[in-house]
């Protein structure tokens, strides 16, 4: 009905902050038709740093999904590691200590097995 009409819908779910949304830092992950998508692109600019097209409706949404997955089970699992390192003597109550922990892992073979596979 919508479309005979020349109307159009995408899914843009948002990511980042409330802050980052003031200053127009958003990453904004869109999905729906192309053509669809390039009118609205403009709109989505303003509060958008980062504006991705990731395919047919609804493709957005399921990013977002697994974008939050992905940041809750980082989370999840350096808590963990902290817990970790607390119980063997290494503590980690402020935030120098808690860099110095993380330091390792940016040079690890997996951590540089992930970043390739991403890129």
């Amino acid at each position: 009905m919508g479309a005979a009409k020349g109307a159009g819908m995408v899914d843009a779910p948002l990511g980042r902050t409330s802050t980052h949304a003031k200053d127009g830092l958003l990453n904004i992950m869109a999905a729906g038709d192309i053509d669809t998508f390039e009118k609205v692109k403009p709109v989505l600019d303003v509060p958008g740093e980062n504006v991705f097209h990731l395919g047919e409706l609804g493709a957005g949404h399921v990013t977002k999904l697994i974008n939050n997955f992905m940041g809750m089970t980082t989370a999840c699992t350096m808590s963990q590691a902290f817990a970790v390192a607390d119980r063997a003597g290494i503590t980690s109550n402020n935030y120098s200590t808690s860099c110095q922990l993380v330091r390792p892992v940016r040079h690890s073979w997996g951590f540089a097995r992930i970043t390739r596979w991403m890129a």
